[in-house]
């Protein structure tokens, strides 16, 4: 059969027809949903960089207080304190002070020809025995007492306790004829204190007259041998360790020496403050004729003692050259208790105003801050809100500046810094 040929019909064709078309129509309502949701949600969602830029934008400004401070000029280094060395000063020996041992008797420094004659007799009386402990009597020396070859310490067992020089070698009673080097120290001593005496080493009667009046002056009497001799014995001299020294503490009354029990404590030499500094800032202790310790809110006028080289630490590898200043009295008699000081190189200033150097800005004419308002409302607007306030800078250190005082910018006042 041919489709083609004419009176032919062509077969209907029919679409099928959708079983629930109401679904259909409420998936198309659903997505158009989904699509109007994502939409909304992505303009309330920023970025990070958004974010930061919108709180930078709305920052409120940086403030900073008026203070009261000291604002020191010049250099300001912390410091320590070096003790010196503390010593025990104990009794030269052994045995009971007061006593005069019984010898032959000692040759005439002016027999004949000056030479020494050994004598031909022997005492046969005892010597007069001392008390049989060393008690300590009565004390002389005070703590901050400075000693010197000469000065009366302590009674001991009612003898005194003299401080002889330094390095004297005592080993035996000083009589009359004796000759050697302890001699010669001993009449050193005399000629320090003012005596009219030959300095020769030999104990001759001049010497020992001068000996018997300086104890007199002292309030005692020199003790005698058996013999009837008078004599100093060797026992109631105390050389002194070398140095300078200074009492710290003293027996008490009624102390019984002896063993390690000392007379009294001293310290040698005096303590000193000590700072490392840096190849540019010794410079300014170079220059400065005199320096300022800081402690506890005081200020003390010291002296620089030394400047030393420039040196490298081995702990810290840290390299510096050490400053050392005399310690003032006030801080010294505290030395043990004192432990954080500083050294300046200019007098410190009392406490004035001050503001961060960071608060300051200037326009040719003059500086000035700007004043922060106490309204908290109106604070964030940059420029229209802060006043500011003229200025007049004293000093600058440290990052802050001193200026006077100006009734717009009272101790705790808010301003901007730049």
């Amino acid at each position: 059969m041919n489709e083609d040929a004419p009176g032919t019909e062509m077969p209907e064709v029919k679409l099928k027809r959708i079983a629930r078309p109401v679904y259909v129509l409420g998936a198309l309502i659903l997505v158009a949903a989904m699509v109007v949701v994502a939409f909304l949600a992505g303009t309330q969602i920023q970025s990070p960089q958004a974010t930061n830029t919108a709180e930078e934008t709305t920052a409120l400004p940086v403030t900073a207080q008026v203070e009261m401070r000291v604002v020191q000029e010049g250099l300001q280094v912390p410091g320590k304190i070096t003790a010196p060395e503390t010593l025990d000063l104990k009794l030269a020996g052994e045995g009971s002070l007061g006593v005069v041992a019984t010898t032959e008797e000692a040759p005439d420094p002016e027999g004949a020809g000056g030479e020494k004659q050994k004598g031909s007799e022997a005492t046969e009386a005892a010597a007069p025995s001392g008390s049989d402990r060393n008690v300590i009597s009565r004390m002389v020396a005070a703590e901050g007492n400075r000693l010197a070859a000469g000065d009366l310490l302590a009674e001991v067992s009612g003898r005194p306790v003299i401080a002889a020089p330094s390095g004297t070698p005592l080993y035996r009673d000083f009589v009359l004829g004796i000759t050697g080097e302890d001699v010669l120290a001993v009449q050193q001593m005399l000629a320090g204190l003012g005596y009219v005496v030959d300095v020769d080493g030999i104990l001759d009667a001049d010497t020992m007259d001068t000996i018997t009046y300086w104890y007199s002056q002292l309030g005692y009497e020199l003790p005698k041998s058996g013999a009837g001799k008078r004599g100093l014995p060797w026992k109631e001299l105390l050389p002194l360790p070398s140095g300078s020294l200074t009492v710290t503490t003293t027996g008490g009354s009624g102390t019984v020496l002896g063993g390690d029990t000392a007379l009294m404590k001293v310290r040698r030499g005096d303590p000193v403050v000590e700072a490392t500094v840096d190849a540019v800032q010794v410079g300014e202790f170079r220059d400065a004729k005199t320096v300022y310790v800081l402690f506890e809110g005081k200020s003390l006028e010291a002296e620089v003692l030394a400047i030393g080289d420039l040196k490298t630490d081995d702990d810290t590898g840290v390299s510096g050259h050490t400053v050392t200043v005399a310690c003032p009295p006030d801080l010294a008699e505290r030395s043990g208790e004192v432990t954080s000081v500083s050294i300046a190189t200019a007098k410190p200033e009392e406490a004035s105003f001050a503001v961060p150097v960071a608060a300051i800005d200037e326009d040719g004419q003059s500086q000035f801050v700007r004043l922060q308002p106490a309204d908290t409302e109106a604070a964030d607007s940059e420029e229209r809100s802060a006043e500011r306030v003229d200025i007049e800078v004293l000093a600058v250190s440290g990052g802050w500046a001193a200026i006077a005082e100006n009734d717009k910018l009272p101790e705790g006042a808010e301003i901007r810094v730049q």
